[in-house]
């Protein structure tokens, strides 16, 4: 496998049962990402995006295909091991933020080292370095997430995605509930960390004008890649 290859992706497919029907997620989707590259995935609502940021994740299986992230078999991986790639090697910026509503910034960014056994003091001075990285003034670390303004919150969640300096970030609508002033700070920040740190950016978007800003655009349709 290429070194510069980061992910790639074989035939890849997922499938459901809802209200006793069988949908087809994704349909033998093949692609891949060379490190330090941001793409973006766009489409419609229901066109496979999410599951397939989820099964490059290790948060979902493929029920056919290959995913292959850094050279491992993530798709054939056991579940301890997928917990360990996730926590060691991915940072997951969700739409909904998924803050801990009475937990400062710092305490919700510092989260992630908490469950990796880092000392309390480190944790604090990694998680002022992720909020300080993604534009969030001093003076709002110490308030609880539920005080904080929506792009205030996603700024958060982008810095405790960085909390321990993933290979990979994965951002699922990143900037869906964000108006367009902070969807341009999120976006930026994301191609930074491409192109100036190296890391693999995959971003789903509906906005086409956002996506456009990485260095590829995979669009889906039906869960197929065109």
């Amino acid at each position: 496998m290429n070194d510069r290859v980061a992910i790639r992706v074989e035939r890849l497919s997922k499938e459901f049962t809802f209200g006793g029907q069988r949908v087809q997620a994704l349909r033998e989707v093949s692609f891949s990402v060379e490190t330090g590259t941001m793409v973006s995935v766009v489409g419609p609502s229901g066109s496979g995006k999410t599951t397939l940021v989820n099964v490059l994740g290790g948060l979902d299986s493929p029920t056919a295909g290959e995913v292959w992230v850094e050279g491992r078999p993530i798709h054939v991986l056991r579940e301890a091991d997928l917990t360990e790639f996730r926590r060691r090697r991915v940072g997951f910026v969700f739409q909904a933020y998924n803050l801990i509503p009475g937990f400062s910034a710092l305490e919700n960014v510092g989260l992630p080292l908490e469950f990796d056994g880092t000392p309390r003091r480190r944790r604090e001075e990694r998680a002022r370095e992720c909020l300080e990285l993604v534009g969030l003034p001093p003076s709002r670390h110490r308030h609880t997430a539920a005080r904080l303004s929506g792009g205030e919150q996603q700024r958060v969640a982008v810095a405790r995605a960085l909390a321990n300096d993933p290979a990979f970030i994965l951002a699922d609508e990143p900037t869906g509930n964000l108006d367009s002033a902070n969807s341009d700070i999120i976006v930026n920040l994301l191609a930074s960390l491409a192109r100036e740190q190296g890391k693999t950016v995959v971003m789903v978007t509906h906005d086409r004008s956002l996506a456009a800003r990485a260095e590829r655009v995979f669009e889906m349709v039906d869960g197929r890649i065109l």
